[in-house]
């Protein structure tokens, strides 16, 4: 799976590129594969409801964070034995690393920046097109 290299990326969003939380957020969704990420953008169009802050996971609403969504957790079967954010961690690590072998969360509290912080959806949005973009075309058969 490619990496992206912060260097390559368009010029048009150069500003981001040199923001921290921007550059975070981009490395912890790049572990996904196209599909995955696709799969963010599909959720958030059908309305799909996302813990974007304060957890991966949040028990009372049943909502995941973005790299769980593309790793297809949300509404799985096997996900309703997860009844905590520290349960989910571990769950989304393992199920991860299936895929992929170094696979970890992306913590991004404390990191200095302002991209995802007051416009989450959009922000989102804007990294998981950001890395389709910069991995050029992505077979639309990946499972990931």
């Amino acid at each position: 799976m490619p990496c992206i290299h912060i260097n390559s990326l368009n010029p048009s969003i150069s500003s981001a590129a040199r923001d921290e939380r921007f550059i975070a957020i981009l490395r912890g969704l790049d572990q996904l594969q196209c599909g995955g990420l696709r799969r963010i953008l599909t959720f958030q169009e059908s309305n799909g409801e996302i813990v974007y802050d304060g957890g991966n996971f949040d028990p009372a609403t049943r909502q995941w964070c973005p790299l769980a969504i593309g790793l297809g957790l949300a509404g799985r079967a096997d996900t309703e034995l997860i009844h905590s954010d520290a349960e989910a961690k571990i769950f989304i690590v393992r199920e991860g690393r299936r895929h992929v072998p170094d696979f970890h969360l992306n913590p991004i509290s404390g990191i200095r920046g302002l991209f995802y912080t007051s416009e989450r959806p959009s922000d989102l949005r804007i990294a998981c097109e950001t890395i389709l973009s910069a991995r050029g075309l992505c077979d639309s058969n990946m499972e990931l």
